[in-house]
């Protein structure tokens, strides 16, 4: 869908853990990369706004001492994770007493607690960890130590990266939330432990939308009159917003969607032009009233 909207080539590169696509942003070999909570990433990325959230938690044998996540922190505790992942970069900023050892990615890093070289493995909820337990015994602890919100990331070169292709990943990625489309991949995906991120604040998305306007008068899809009569109105919500008066900040929302339902029915923007549009708009306006 982004590659649609952007009308670029797609093409999937599969890495097997995060060092080599770390090796792959450091040689150009990719333009975007869903990868990284950005509270955790590393240097030379940007990222967007979160789209799923992921429960970590730690995988023990079944007759491990452990009963929560507190426990496993402790003297002599030995925990595998898969190198630069979410889980690795913050256990390594806030275990005190517990050894971590890292692994070029999972199978790895679950294979050492199959062979019992360490206490406990440290990562995510999804199938990968739902296999080894089935085959090889095993307990996910019922609380976890992070949520890690991943998003997509962008390379911070001047080749690859700019404000305005990062304002448009974080638009598609708001919509992607809101229609349902993430969600349908995580159920497609069957991705245990894995949700939808909160919506971000709703003068963040009114921006977002300021800046999808914006775009559609470059492309020529509006006039500079029409696209001012968009603006106008959701820059009027941002002021209601500012001012903390919510509700008529939401009544530009709803004079902004019936504009772009008149732009639409009147064929001055398209189904796909407008839909975008009304399903952030709407669903801003369903969640600040209800």
């Amino acid at each position: 869908k982004l590659a649609e909207g952007t009308h670029a080539q797609f093409v999937a590169i599969a890495y097997l853990g995060v060092p080599p696509l770390l090796v792959g942003l450091a040689n150009g070999d990719w333009a975007a990369a869903f990868a990284f909570d950005q509270t955790l990433e590393p240097p030379g990325i940007t990222a967007a706004i979160p789209h799923i959230g992921v429960d970590n938690t730690y995988l023990v044998s079944a007759d491990a001492p452990f009963q929560k996540v507190a426990d496993v922190d402790a003297p002599g505790v030995r925990i595998s994770v898969a190198q630069g992942s979410s889980g690795d970069i913050y256990l390594g900023r806030t275990l005190k007493y517990a050894t971590l050892v890292r692994t070029a990615a999972t199978p790895q890093a679950l294979d050492l607690l199959r062979t019992g070289q360490v206490d406990a493995f440290a990562g995510g909820r999804g199938p990968q960890v739902l296999a080894f337990i089935a085959c090889c015994g095993g307990r996910l602890l019922p609380d976890n130590f992070l949520i890690a919100n991943l998003a997509m990331v962008v390379p911070d070169t001047a080749t690859r990266h700019s404000g305005a292709g990062l304002q448009y990943i974080n638009e598609f990625v708001d919509w992607a939330k809101t229609s349902g489309l993430v969600q349908e991949a995580i159920d497609r995906a069957q991705q245990g432990g894995t949700h939808v991120t909160p919506a971000v604040p709703p003068a963040q998305r009114i921006a977002f939308l300021q800046h999808h306007v914006t775009r559609l008068v470059t492309n020529g899809a509006l006039n500079d009159g029409q696209g001012k009569a968009l603006g106008v109105k959701l820059e009027g919500a941002l002021r209601k917003l500012a001012d903390g008066e919510t509700e008529p900040a939401m009544n530009k929302v709803v004079a902004f969607v019936n504009q772009v339902e008149a732009f639409r029915d009147a064929g001055i923007l398209s189904e796909g032009q407008s839909a975008s549009l009304l399903d952030i708009a709407r669903d801003v306006v369903t969640r600040a009233t209800t």
